[in-house]
């Protein structure tokens, strides 16, 4: 959504394609954060890592890999993914970004 459209700022939690759409994020203007599960068994580590690794070029994405997270950590619907005190932490960051980069009137 961010490399077609033109949000102020974007979260893409567990963003399983973003890995293999890293040569479309110079089109991408807005600040990002990309939380994952370290003990995701869908999005290998190996990928999150390539975000990092794309993001240390841009200063306004942020990528959090949580170690004690899996998939859909902070899916409270589904209890055989849900991890509450990964999924807070995850939510306060999330809100610390929004608050940090979304325009204030």
């Amino acid at each position: 959504v961010a490399q077609r459209a033109d949000p102020a700022t974007a979260v893409a939690y567990y963003g399983s394609g973003i890995a293999d759409m890293l040569d479309g994020g110079g089109q991408i203007a807005c600040p990002m954060l990309f939380p994952f599960g370290g003990e995701d068994p869908y999005i290998s580590r190996d990928r999150a890592e390539r975000i990092v690794d794309a993001a240390e070029s841009r200063a306004e994405w942020e990528v959090h890999i949580r170690d004690d997270a899996g998939h859909a950590f902070d899916n409270w619907d589904a209890p055989m993914f849900s991890r509450p005190e990964p999924a807070k932490r995850a939510w306060a960051q999330t809100a610390d970004f929004l608050r940090r980069t979304l325009p204030s009137t």
